[in-house]
């Protein structure tokens, strides 16, 4: 019989991005991209204490729906 897997938060891969440097990657202002994290319309963010933490993958996958969401 095998054991269990383990629980707890899954393990992210980076590179990780700050909020600026995830908004100067996407192409919009920094509080554009505050704006949509508080209407719950941004890609995914990975909390790390008080930081924004964005996974390239996810930026990539957010533009393309914006995209052919438009």
């Amino acid at each position: 019989m095998s054991a269990p897997a383990p629980v707890g938060p899954p393990v992210l891969r980076g590179p990780f991005l700050t909020t600026k440097q995830a908004a100067d990657y996407c192409g919009i202002p920094v509080q554009s991209l505050y704006n949509r994290l508080s209407q719950g319309t941004g890609p995914n963010v990975h909390k790390h204490g008080t930081r924004n933490k964005f996974i390239l993958d996810d930026l990539d996958e957010w533009m393309s729906a914006e995209l052919s969401a438009a």
